[in-house]
């Protein structure tokens, strides 16, 4: 079955099948499907909501939220770019205090930045291997890695969200 026009568009494939390679094309639609489902678990986010946590040890969704735009701005684009710090991070994203609309629009961002990165990576760059946090880790690995904490993350969230309203409700 072919895709339609408009499927193509909503998943990313909207790159013509000859200029992109196969596994970057693959890692763009799954960005897209994974940041859509973000969308739709943020979306009508209250402050109330983002700062609420079940328990005095736990990170509320601000702090989730500040951490998944990190990997989506920060992490992600040096490795498409490859300028990733051997260490890990070398920024101080987390410790800046960010509105929760700003974090939402930097997820937002980070979505485009991928995308835009994806479109520009061969699959010789993906199988290139890179230096993270001690062990040696092929570009295209590391980026499933990450994509895959996103959305575990976005579960996270919705968790949270769900055990929100059921504790409000009471």
């Amino acid at each position: 079955m072919v895709a339609t026009t408009e499927e193509n568009t909503i998943y990313g494939n909207d790159t013509p099948q000859s200029t992109m390679n196969t596994q970057a094309q693959i890692l763009k639609q799954h960005s897209y499907y994974i940041f859509e489902r973000i969308e739709g678990t943020v979306k009508d986010l209250s402050e109330d909501e983002a700062t609420w946590k079940p328990c005095q040890d736990s990170n509320d969704i601000r702090w989730i939220l500040t951490h998944m735009a990190r990997i989506g701005r920060i992490l992600i684009p040096q490795i498409l770019e490859g300028t990733v710090k051997p260490g890990g991070w070398d920024d101080d994203y987390e410790r800046q205090p960010h509105a929760l609309n700003e974090l939402i629009e930097d997820l937002s961002k980070a979505h485009e930045i991928i995308s835009e990165g994806l479109d520009e990576t061969s699959d010789a760059e993906l199988g290139k291997s890179l230096t993270l946090w001690g062990r040696e880790i092929d570009c295209k690995s590391l980026l499933f890695h990450l994509l895959a904490e996103l959305i575990h993350h976005n579960g996270q969230i919705a968790m949270l969200r769900g055990t929100y309203k059921r504790c409000k409700d009471k």
